[in-house]
């Protein structure tokens, strides 16, 4: 017997309450004067693009076993399909019926799946923690792992163990345990059929990948199913120094090229050729062999904001962090010379905004790659300055350049605090695809540790980014003013499928953005680690033609 608001000293048989972060659960859990057991009715609000931290719940609840788990705050999304007046479908909510005007908006979209039942992106990340069966790798190079059966009353008889390993997400060796033998709650270890250690090229990555499928059919789960499954990172990626030449630029590469005029500043190196406005310092052109690479109209720019989640909206980001989303940028010095590497671009700038400084440098090297490094310099003495949703640039490519291709996490969307269900992997998929519509328009599409991002067209033509350390990057058909409401977001009631596609491709190669959070939906921020404080910041990436 339970009641939520009989709290802990009145009949209810556990302690229930709802809504409470993680330092309290540790407190309670660990606090042996507390007998009952601890369930959160309800937790982990999963409204809109959410669930980040919830692996922190899960590892409270492994950890003491007086803390047995919650509910979620919901299962479905509790929209309505209906034809918006172009007639394109949307997911109706509070709001879209005028003869009702009391609502809570979006409110009741706050599942793991969709009104169709298509699991959102965080329902991986809820099904990876709510996995029984795990993986401890105890020898790599034998192949042994040891198999925990977390069930409490089944044993493995009708679960085989698949494996294999990947070298910079491709698959090079594969394996299969047909039979394991694992009774409810038994730790086993298990050598891998098959299994040879392979140390891969210089610099390349070495993952294995473990996953338990279903031998015979059971409700709901066909033959071969995945029950659960890890990753394990054996040999690391080989992240190397970003301005050292590359192997075949030829010992004698021509110098970089520079053309200078009234109001510009082009840089040209191998196949490519970079534009700078002189009046802005941004770049303004880019091309390969005389593809245009950038769509006329915009630049390369700084970005540090992010269309507003629901939870976002919930703690007050947009008002909090809002002198981020367009701060003032005065050009104070643009800088051109010759240095070691090739050619280099310095351009300062103020930005009083946010009582900070902004130095971009442009390294262009001589094989024809342009190196990118923003650094940040806040003023340490300024008070109660927020901290930054994103910190990152962003790009706007021609809609023929409609792929994207990446060896990081996916294939869904992930987040610096959702992406233990997202394995990293070679993956090839659509710009289109990279949008998830959620009930209503917000920030999505985002892949972290992300080794190499490019967007091409289908012929391979494209650019290539990367950074002497994971980045996170996106390319969707939006920009970020489409996915976001503004101050307030019941102004606008607006949907995922009013949306219009872009004929255009916008690229975002960031250091970090923001965690998500999931402990509420009106207050709760992301955990302090998963959040950017107002500090310097600076990162480095590459951008490069992709063939």
């Amino acid at each position: 017997m339970q009641y939520e608001r009989g709290g802990y000293d009145s009949k209810t048989d556990i302690y229930c309450p709802m809504y409470v972060g993680y330092g309290y659960c540790e407190k309670y859990s660990a606090d042996d004067a507390l007998t009952k057991p601890f369930i959160q009715c309800e937790y982990a609000h999963a409204m809109g693009n959410s669930m980040g931290g919830f692996k922190e719940y899960w590892e409270l609840i492994r950890k003491y076993p007086k803390y047995q788990g919650g509910f979620i705050w919901d299962f479905v999304d509790q929209g309505l399909l209906v034809r918006n007046k172009e007639g394109r479908e949307i997911f109706a909510y509070g709001g879209d019926f005028g003869r009702y005007p009391a609502s809570d908006h979006n409110f009741n979209n706050n599942g793991i799946v969709r009104p169709d039942r298509k699991p959102n992106p965080h329902a991986s990340e809820v099904r990876y923690y709510h996995q029984n069966i795990w993986t401890a790798l105890t020898d790599t190079v034998r192949g042994e792992v040891e198999v925990y059966n977390e069930n409490f009353f089944t044993d493995l008889s009708n679960v085989s163990l698949y494996w294999d390993l990947s070298e910079n997400g491709t698959v090079v060796a594969e394996g299969l345990v047909p039979d394991l033998v694992v009774g409810p709650q038994q730790r086993v270890k298990v050598l891998l059929e098959g299994y040879r250690f392979m140390k891969p090229a210089e610099g390349r990555e070495l993952t294995l990948r473990v996953a338990y499928r279903e031998k015979m059919p059971s409700p709901l789960m066909p033959p071969g199913y995945d029950i659960a499954r890890q990753q394990f990172v054996l040999v690391p990626y080989g992240f190397s120094d970003v301005l050292a030449a590359t192997a075949d630029a030829g010992e004698n590469p021509l110098p970089v090229k520079k053309e200078e005029q009234l109001a510009c500043l082009t840089l040209t190196a191998g196949k490519m050729a970079v534009t700078f406005n002189k009046s802005t310092g941004w770049v303004d052109y880019m091309d390969v062999e005389g593809r245009p690479m950038m769509e006329a109209g915009y630049s390369l720019r700084p970005d540090f904001w992010r269309a507003p989640t629901d939870n976002d909206y919930g703690a007050g980001i947009q008002r909090n962090m809002a002198p981020w989303k367009a701060p003032g940028m005065q050009l104070k010095k643009f800088e051109e010379a010759a240095c070691a590497e090739g050619r280099q671009v310095v351009v300062h700038y103020e930005l009083p905004d946010v009582k900070s400084r902004l130095v971009m440098t442009y390294t262009m090297l001589p094989e024809g790659r342009l190196v990118v490094n923003q650094h940040l310099i806040v003023d340490k003495n300024a008070k109660k300055m927020p901290g930054l949703p994103r910190f990152g640039m962003q790009m706007v490519m021609p809609g023929e350049y409609d792929i994207v291709e990446y060896y990081g996490r996916g294939p869904e969307e992930n987040y610096s605090d959702r992406h233990s269900a997202t394995f990293l992997g070679h993956y090839i998929q659509s710009v289109a695809s990279q949008y998830w519509g959620y009930v209503r328009p917000q920030e999505s599409g985002n892949h972290t540790d992300v080794r190499r991002w490019t967007v091409r067209n289908a012929n391979g033509y494209g650019l290539t980014f990367y950074g002497p350390k994971p980045l996170e990057c996106a390319t969707l058909n939006y920009l970020t003013a489409d996915l976001d409401d503004g101050m307030i977001k019941e102004d606008t009631q607006s949907h995922s499928g009013d949306l219009v596609p872009r004929p255009f491709s916008v690229v975002t190669i960031a250091d970090r953005q923001m965690g998500l959070g999931c402990i509420d939906s009106w207050g709760a921020w992301p955990m302090e680690k998963y959040r950017i404080p107002y500090a310097d910041q600076s990162y480095t990436f590459v951008v490069e033609p992709s063939r």
